[in-house]
């Protein structure tokens, strides 16, 4: 696998149908965000609406303010976050 893709807020609005997208050009990104629930849930509905790949998911540490990956662009390394994307249209 070249890299991988990590798609931070993926249970929120703008971010669920980022990943919809996603899935349907055929990449598997790693679903992240503070709640496991959701994140399974999400998981679940876009592998039976793909190929049937099971998707990895990633949950944040803590539970509060300052305990995420923190704001678009405030994270290190490449990240894109689905708020720039939806900031485009």
């Amino acid at each position: 696998m070249p890299g991988r893709i990590v798609l931070y807020g993926a249970t929120g609005y703008t971010g669920a149908l980022t990943a919809q997208a996603m899935v349907a050009s055929g990449a598997r990104p790693v679903l992240a965000g503070r709640d496991q629930r959701r994140l399974s849930a999400l998981a679940a509905r876009l592998s039976q609406a793909g190929d049937g790949t099971e998707l990895e998911t990633a949950v944040a540490a803590g539970d509060g303010p300052g305990t995420g990956p923190g704001r678009c662009g405030t994270s290190s390394g490449p990240v894109t976050c689905s708020c720039r994307l939806r900031d485009r249209s």
